[in-house]
């Protein structure tokens, strides 16, 4: 039977995942997080809030990169991001 606990407390998710329960625990109270990631690099976590969809362009600037497009995903948007181009000498 499909249920919805909102209890992260460690007493109730080890309650529930004894009764065979699949629990993720979280705080629905924090916001998703976001980092810029390019291959082994990774940059600090930046709250979501932040980071919306129309202050992505000037970070990508400011990051020295160059903004391409916006994806909506389950009603997210997720920006991608790349290197510029550069003339070959």
């Amino acid at each position: 039977m499909p249920a919805l606990g909102v209890d992260n407390a460690p007493g109730a998710v080890a309650a529930a995942r004894a009764q065979g329960a699949a629990v993720l625990a979280r705080s629905v109270f924090d916001r998703d997080r976001a980092r810029l990631e390019r291959g082994s690099e990774v940059g600090g976590w930046c709250p979501w809030a932040v980071v919306g969809p129309d202050a992505l362009p000037a970070l990508a600037r400011a990051s020295g990169l160059v903004h391409r497009a916006i994806r909506q995903v389950d009603g997210r948007p997720f920006g991608l991001l790349a290197r510029p181009l550069h003339a070959a000498a």
